[in-house]
């Protein structure tokens, strides 16, 4: 047995740390871009840590236009075997589990994830990231990007504004 490598997996470090900043209570509007519209829809956002600080949980109430129901749950934590960051989105409406794999760049506060989903008229998968970055200390975005044809295009972003507590 490696104690030194165990001891280093097990143990809580700065990367588990940077999770601490998405904590809290948000607002939340999404605008969603289709190919001749865009849809919003809004809700809000509860996060925190969980599994010992070591994974951090968002979950998402929205208001879907539609009148349906509409839950999201990103977890994202840092595995520190691969010495990746990951992000798994689950969500009420499809079904789908997204597995994604990232990084942080220190240099611009932003977490990159990569992954890829379903396209929902060819039934194909396609690659697609996300990004996550504060604009301002209050305000984070969440940016997603699909690869179709070598091109990336946005196909929603999230302005999450954090609720001052009481």
């Amino acid at each position: 047995m490696d104690i030194d490598f165990f001891e280093e997996y097990f143990t809580l470090n700065s990367k588990h740390e940077l999770l601490s900043q998405f904590v809290g209570k948000w607002k939340v509007t999404i605008a969603y871009y289709g190919a001749n519209q865009e849809e919003y829809v809004s809700g809000e956002l509860n996060s925190f840590l969980t599994f010992s600080y070591r994974i951090l949980e968002m979950n998402f109430n929205l208001n879907n236009p539609a009148g349906l129901p509409f839950e999201m749950k990103f977890l994202i934590g840092y595995d520190g075997l691969t010495k990746k960051f990951f992000l798994i989105i689950l969500n009420s409406l499809t079904n789908e589990i997204q597995i994604l794999k990232g990084d942080y760049q220190k240099k611009t506060n932003e977490f990159v994830f990569t992954g890829t989903t379903v396209d929902q008229k060819t039934k194909k998968r396609i690659p697609f990231s996300m990004k996550f970055f504060f604009e301002r200390e209050n305000k984070l975005v969440i940016e997603t990007y699909s690869l179709i044809n070598g091109k990336e295009k946005m196909i929603s972003k999230f302005s999450v504004i954090k609720k001052i507590e009481e």
